[in-house]
């Protein structure tokens, strides 16, 4: 099949393994077998197809919605002209291979919805620089975020939300001029959001939610003026308890408070004299939970 330059069996109803013999396809431009049963474990033998010396060079490999298990080959990251490599929805286990980071000219990295994944994101990201979409959420993916991440200026969505990431979100984050989502919600990060947030004046979606943060919302907050979700923990929330001055409220859970963003200096402004604002806890835990109300 030495003219085949597509291979696309998506959305049948294969199964069973990938055959190693795949290695031989030597012409090839895009791999894609997603939306399957296949199962077992990536062969290494992707990293020799289209061997050295041919022409045409291997861009995209899409394999997402099958059961694959195992570790993800660190052989796939000879293909240095990747544009896509979208692993999604599978079991693969182990770490994510550090050696992804040379994948130049990538601008989409799925690896989400692999629970058993782990490990940290690849230093440095640097390389990278083509970089659109990077989601590796739901899996268990640990460690802080690099602040490497501020060298991918093409990155427009960076979705980690689900797993076990910890520390601070890196104030280099925000030079990201041309981010629109930034999904971090269900980690262990802590602090507070970086003062400069404001400046992604492009970000749509920030959800930060269910994370161990603390701190008020940084008053940049009110410059994201294309923001049409704002998810926040109730610690981030002293603008409303100040506009709601001495009351208490409702704890909504997840909820989206682009209100805070937008009404933020009337909320600010508001008079509340001191000792008459309640702490975090008062404000938005029931009664019982305040101890003022027995059940």
């Amino acid at each position: 099949m030495r003219n085949l330059t597509v291979l696309e069996l998506s959305y049948n109803s294969l199964y069973g393994t990938m055959p190693t013999q795949i290695g031989r396809l030597s012409n090839i431009g895009r791999l894609a077998m997603s939306m399957n049963q296949l199962e077992g474990t990536l062969p290494t033998e992707l990293g020799q197809i289209n061997r050295p010396g041919l022409a045409r060079e291997l861009t995209q490999i899409v394999l997402a919605r099958n059961n694959f298990s195992g570790t993800v080959p660190t052989e796939i990251a000879v293909h240095t002209r990747l544009t896509m490599l979208d692993l999604q929805s599978n079991s693969l286990s182990g770490t994510m291979p550090t050696e992804l980071a040379r994948l130049a000219e990538v601008s989409v990295l799925y690896l989400q919805d692999n629970p058993p994944l782990s490990g940290t994101l690849p230093e440095p990201l640097t390389p990278m620089h083509e970089l659109y979409f990077l989601d590796v959420s739901r899996s268990r993916l640990s460690g802080t975020l690099p602040p490497t991440l501020g060298d991918l200026q093409a990155l427009q969505s960076l979705r980690l939300e689900g797993g076990a990431l910890s520390g601070t979100i890196p104030s280099e984050l925000t030079g990201i001029y041309m981010l629109r989502q930034i999904m971090l919600a269900d980690n262990r990060l802590t602090g507070n959001l970086p003062a400069q947030i404001g400046k992604l004046q492009n970000l749509r979606y920030l959800d930060v939610y269910n994370n161990s943060m603390t701190g008020d919302v940084p008053p940049s907050i009110r410059d994201l003026i294309n923001l049409e979700h704002l998810f926040l923990a109730n610690d981030h929330l002293l603008p409303l308890r100040r506009k709601y001055c001495g009351q208490r409220l409702p704890d909504f859970g997840k909820y989206s408070w682009v209100m805070v963003r937008e009404e933020y200096d009337e909320m600010m402004s508001t008079p509340c004299p001191e000792g008459q604002m309640h702490d975090t806890s008062f404000t938005f835990s029931t009664l019982q939970d305040s101890g003022v109300y027995e059940m």
